[in-house]
């Protein structure tokens, strides 16, 4: 595993680039979670923030020369009955277009059933992964419990595991179901193989469901959680792991830096609303809301 220097007053988690070169560059990932199709931003209490045009222009602004690799911890879909259909969509396609490449999938992510969201991340080019989410009729798993990917001379796998509560019946009508994280943990583990250097959990559970976990399985590096049972400052340590939570419904601009030296850091930036609108991806919002 990788060791890494972490500063407790960083507030963000730092994230790989897909691609990055191996001449020196930090790796640079950009996590999101808990989305929940909010393509034009969150109408907040205080004030319109967020929006992938605003979320594309700030992409530029700070990486210029690439985009980062994107990881996302579920949530993504909007659940409105009128309209909600579309821009999920568009939330997908529009994160893809921005660089997201995996994400973890969470209950919210199958409203509108299992075929939707594969053709949909399929056609973005996203990996969809999940170890613990499963076909009810068959028990075999739903998606791929773990990808691999390499940025720069790192060896990632990326895995996701939702939160599961004994006693409550998870069935869905749709056919799917849960099963509890630590049936599945060992054969997971033992399927990635010694040579990665670094293993990031994709989940939406709170602390102490993570804090069990992380106490019998210490081996995750960074975990990245859209669960809203954290505190202000959305980052914390459990043992040796990492824990971040993005900002949810789009609100801000969370990256992860793996320096070279082996330090992590993370960062958040606001996404306001008179942050100019990336011209462009307004235009591609448009026309893929229909408006």
């Amino acid at each position: 595993m990788l060791k890494r220097l972490i500063s407790p007053a960083l507030i963000l988690i730092a994230v790989f680039i897909a691609g990055a070169p191996a001449d020196g560059q930090d790796a640079v990932i950009v996590v999101s979670g808990a989305y929940r199709g909010r393509v034009d931003g969150c109408d907040c209490p205080g004030g319109l923030t967020g929006g992938l045009a605003r979320r594309a222009q700030l992409l530029h602004d700070l990486f210029p020369d690439r985009i980062p690799l994107g990881l996302d911890c579920g949530g993504i879909l909007d659940l409105d009955p009128e309209g909600g259909s579309a821009k999920s969509r568009c939330a997908i396609f529009g994160l893809a277009k921005q660089g997201l490449k995996i994400m973890g999938v969470a209950p919210r992510d199958l409203f509108y059933g299992v075929k939707f969201l594969k053709s949909r991340a399929d056609s973005a080019g996203i990996t969809a992964v999940s170890a613990n989410l499963i076909d009810a009729r068959t028990g075999e798993p739903l998606f791929k419990p773990w990808v691999a990917v390499s940025v720069g001379d790192a060896r990632l796998a990326v895995t996701s595991l939702v939160n599961y509560q004994a006693g409550r019946r998870y069935t869905a009508p749709i056919g799917w179901t849960r099963c509890p994280p630590d049936s599945v943990l060992d054969d997971l583990l033992a399927a990635i193989p010694d040579t990665v250097d670094f293993i990031i959990l994709l989940t939406d559970m709170g602390v102490e469901p993570l804090r069990r976990i992380l106490d019998s399985h210490p081996v995750f590096d960074l975990v990245v959680s859209s669960s809203r049972r954290f505190s202000r400052t959305s980052s914390l340590l459990i043992g040796e792991t990492f824990i971040v939570r993005p900002a949810p419904d789009g609100r801000a601009l969370n990256h992860v830096v793996l320096h070279r030296d082996a330090a992590t850091e993370f960062f958040t930036h606001s996404l306001p609303g008179e942050l100019a609108k990336d011209p462009s991806t307004a235009l591609w919002l448009q026309d893929c809301l229909g408006r």
